[in-house]
């Protein structure tokens, strides 16, 4: 059988560096990406592409086939269509008038922050509008009650990404069983969808920066204790000292509230929830067939169509908010139109990381393109019919030539119906293939449009233990969001990557290669969770910027205040989670203690306010 070197080496790595460097340098995550995927199609050179071929893989396989993948089409409608419903619940001040009304329960700092973490885990689907619409609609109520603008903008931050990156209904989930998806089929190119859900799913309990960080904001709120800069900023605050932002807020207050009716968030995000999950219900029936009547609820969504349910879901709950709003007469039918444009308007940077991260994971890969695809699956289509025929191979492989099949879908074909890869060369070369031919058929057949970077990765990591996997996989994620600013451009960046890596180790230690197998969970995990932590400490995040923006906190301040929170929870979720986890430690052991070192750290370095009546 012969083998090859791989065509790229260590360049493979250059263009998710590139990226990385020049997001660092400009702070501009969309166009450092977009200029990551034009450096990698240029190294395609290197491989033997000449430059039109290099230009055409830039415009075509790698921006064109990412934007028009219908998948990728379904997941930029649901969140176009989630930030639409979000805009008009905003415009019609359902929100406001939900908030005003569960607000008397809140009375002092205490039951005033809880409060807001509860409103927060109400506003699930999508941390743009648990930022926007909670920071803007809670700034008066924090003044009230003498709590600062940076605890505010830290209730916020800390709330709005954590619980949407964990809502099986949210803006965020497509994305994130997106970039799993793209991570598995690194693995095995016909992996299917509903995998990479289940995958997902089995990843929650290992997020342990995320589940502690969320939970570390109720914590500090019913502890009465800070520590650090939020500390001598609550100093202030309870003095009657505020510290508001010395620049205009995002969103005019007017703009977003009206004379609402709290109903009418309750009842779009109750539809939306119902929905999605009885089309995910259908959809995984519609998959099991037969197998459907002893199937378990797990296994029927584990083989849904997710992002089928969510499009049409979101659909629903969009067109329910809107018939609300029209049918009250709160709002005139322009208006109501112009609040969803303005919500759909908020998603749209978000849409283009999507968009250009998906494009660079793709690159980093050894899949085929679309068109090389469709050739590849008619040819194994006629090969298989001709094989059931009782063809021969060696007239397989000479009737597919003549009409006109290139050799890697020749060589593709050819291994559908047999395993002995060296016969199957020995069908080619009788064709008339020459050993150059045949040789670039067999060893990274896409080597003009994929820079295989997974394959160089793993062989230069083979040696690692993979016990430390989750631990290195986390911090690596970590510092990309803290350096780019992006949470889902460094999903995008890592996820990739980490799947395929972690499976290979996983079989070199002899731990096993499931994907349900704990040191995987825990790697995807530490993706998902230390690109939320890394955006959270990154003073060039979009949803830090948002956060202060919209609680009227000073950014810088904001960045100061949280740092030490997220610092503090993110080590615990190194010391109690990523660490022991790869030493086999229960997840279920571990998640109580990292909350008893999350509380312990409060009562030892946290300090209350002095001469507070409630304390």
């Amino acid at each position: 059988m012969m083998q090859d070197v791989h065509p790229y080496g260590w360049l493979s790595l250059v263009p998710p560096l590139f990226v990385i460097a020049c997001a660092i340098v400009t702070r501009r995550i969309i166009a450092s990406l977009l200029a990551g995927i034009a450096v990698g199609a240029l190294l395609s050179m290197v491989a033997s592409a000449s430059f039109s071929e290099a230009i055409y893989h830039f415009a075509n396989t790698h921006l064109w086939e990412s934007l028009t993948d219908p998948g990728r089409l379904q997941i930029f409608a649901f969140t176009l269509l989630m930030g639409g419903m979000v805009g008009i619940i905003g415009r019609s001040g359902a929100m406001q008038d939900l908030v005003n009304r569960l607000s008397v329960w809140a009375t002092n700092r205490k039951s005033g922050q809880f409060m807001t973490w509860i409103f927060g885990l109400i506003v699930f689907f999508d941390d743009y509008a648990n930022t926007l619409l909670l920071g803007t609609t809670m700034q008066s109520f924090f003044d009230r009650l003498k709590i600062s603008r940076e605890k505010l903008a830290y209730v916020v931050d800390s709330t709005a990404a954590p619980v949407a990156g964990l809502a099986l209904v949210s803006t965020w989930v497509a994305t994130e069983i997106a970039y799993v998806y793209n991570g598995l089929i690194a693995i095995d190119p016909g992996a299917e969808n509903s995998v990479a859900f289940t995958t997902f799913v089995q990843s929650i309990p290992y997020r342990f920066y995320i589940l502690w960080a969320l939970l570390f904001v109720p914590m500090v709120a019913l502890t009465g204790r800070d520590f650090g800069a939020m500390w001598r900023a609550e100093r202030d605050a309870a003095a009657g000292v505020i510290h508001k932002s010395a620049t205009e807020q995002l969103i005019d207050a007017e703009q977003l509230h009206g004379k609402g009716n709290w109903l009418n968030v309750v009842i779009p995000v109750v539809v939306t929830v119902v929905a999605i999950f009885a089309f995910m219900y259908k959809t995984g029936l519609d998959a099991l067939g037969e197998q459907a009547a002893d199937a378990r609820l797990y296994e029927i969504i584990g083989n849904c169509d997710p992002n089928l349910a969510l499009l049409w879901g979101s659909a629903i709950g969009f067109a329910v908010a809107f018939v609300l709003v029209l049918g009250q007469r709160h709002l005139r039918f322009t208006e109501i139109v112009d609040g969803a444009n303005f919500g759909a308007r908020l998603m749209i940077p978000a849409l283009a990381i999507l968009w250009l991260a998906s494009a660079l994971s793709s690159m980093t890969q050894d899949g085929p393109s679309a068109s090389d695809q469709k050739s590849i699956e008619q040819a194994t289509l006629t090969a298989g019919v001709l094989a059931k025929s009782s063809m021969p191979g060696e007239q397989i492989a000479t009737f597919l030539q003549e009409q006109g099949t290139t050799p890697v879908a020749l060589h593709q074909a050819l291994g559908s119906i047999h395993e002995d890869q060296d016969e199957v060369q020995q069908w080619m070369k009788d064709t008339g293939l020459s050993e150059e031919e045949i040789g670039a058929a067999v060893n990274f057949p896409f080597r003009k449009y994929r820079l295989s970077t997974g394959v160089w990765l793993k062989d230069m990591l083979s040696g690692w233990d993979a016990r430390w996997l989750p631990t290195i996989i986390f911090i690596l994620s970590s510092f990309v969001a803290f350096a780019t600013g992006s949470s889902w451009g460094t999903m995008g960046i890592i996820m990739p990557l980490t799947i395929p890596l972690v499976y290979s180790q996983l079989d070199i230690a002899a731990l096993g290669e499931s994907l349900d197998h704990p040191i995987m969970l825990a790697s995807i995990g530490g993706v998902l969770s230390g690109a939320i932590f890394g955006d959270h400490c990154s003073p060039i995040s979009d949803t830090t910027v948002l956060s202060s923006q919209a609680s009227g906190c000073d950014h810088m301040e904001h960045v100061m205040t949280q740092m030490p929170y997220a610092l503090t929870v993110g080590a615990i979720a190194v010391v109690f989670g990523t660490i022991p986890i790869g030493f086999g430690i229960s997840v279920w052991l571990l998640l109580p203690l990292g909350l008893v070192a999350m509380l312990a750290v409060l009562l030892l370095v946290g300090k209350r306010l002095p001469q507070t009546g409630e304390r």
